[in-house]
């Protein structure tokens, strides 16, 4: 059995992340083009585009954030217009890692209590420690409080039963955080994940060096 060293786990981060970025920026954007033109601009995008139905289905984690191009004639000349999607939900984000290599905890995303109560209870078998997160874009969520009276977005519960009782309160209600509104924002699904116990934690990013047009690794 291999020890997890430091490096070993930077590492895998490093490859698996290559591997999702090969895989985004191979997508096949311009159908017949075997080129892309030559003039490009880039553009943001709204979590409203982005987020389809919430990150429905783990299996189109890939598609929603392949760059989306549109074409547009003027003076003869062919143009592009680049979007890119990466403002999605952490279900979301863990199925490419975990897609591209990367070892991420077990989890299972529902949309209605009695889901969460089958994925606790299917899907995540042998777990004794659940953690119910609220599938919402915006940060915080630990501390944000629902309009339903239950307060954080992020709980630790020891069942399938509690993960359905919490789940119907987080599910169709909106969360309140410091990142929000006072109006909030929706939930329409929730994670449920095994619980870990992490001996060291590490943050790695991949940022946009739109200065010389390419990623930087940031641990």
């Amino acid at each position: 059995m291999q020890t997890l060293t430091f490096e070993r786990i930077t590492m895998s981060i490093v490859l698996g992340s290559a591997k999702f970025l090969r895989k985004v920026t191979s997508c096949n954007v311009v159908p017949g083009l075997s080129t892309l033109p030559t003039t490009m601009s880039s553009t943001s995008s709204s979590p409203s585009e982005c987020d389809l139905n919430g990150g429905h289905q783990q299996s189109r984690g890939i598609k929603q954030l392949c760059a989306r191009t549109e074409l547009l004639k003027v003076s003869g000349n062919v143009h592009t217009q680049l979007k890119r999607y990466l403002n999605v939900h952490e279900n979301v984000g863990l199925a490419i890692l975990r897609d591209a290599g990367v070892k991420v905890p077990r989890f299972g995303v529902a949309s209605s209590s009695d889901e969460a109560f089958k994925v606790a209870s299917n899907d995540l078998q042998g777990i004794s420690d659940y953690v119910v997160k609220a599938q919402v874009l915006a940060g915080g969520r630990g501390k944000g409080t629902f309009d339903s009276g239950l307060k954080g977005g992020v709980k630790i519960v020891y069942s399938p039963e509690e993960v359905r009782d919490i789940s119907k309160q987080m599910i169709g209600n909106k969360l309140i955080t410091k990142q929000t509104t006072a109006a909030g924002v929706p939930c329409n699904q929730v994670m449920i994940s095994e619980r870990l116990y992490p001996r060291r934690e590490y943050y790695f990013a991949i940022m946009m060096e739109r200065e010389y047009g390419v990623s930087q690794f940031v641990l």
